[in-house]
């Protein structure tokens, strides 16, 4: 880790694939923002709504951290993170 609840580049980089959302294929919705969003939050212990205004609404953060609990990806994230760190 970079820093208290920080992920390097390189550790973003190995658990972005899982993480983003495939492209829908007509190209809309809104564009994809910085996973570290949902990640800060669950590190500092903040409340949803007190995420700093550098990231994106709190609602938006909220949402795709529960779609990632339910598809199983943040458990598969954090399993990766664990083979990988040293």
């Amino acid at each position: 880790m970079a820093g208290r609840w920080k992920l390097t580049d390189e550790q973003l980089e190995l658990v972005e694939p899982i993480l983003r959302p495939a492209q829908r294929e007509n190209k809309r919705g809104r564009p994809w923002h910085d996973t570290r969003a949902v990640l800060w939050i669950l590190g500092s212990g903040a409340q949803w709504a007190e995420m700093p205004a550098k990231y994106q609404p709190y609602h938006t953060c909220h949402r795709r951290f529960q779609q990632w609990i339910g598809e199983g990806k943040f458990v598969e994230a954090l399993r990766l993170l664990a083979e990988t760190s040293t």
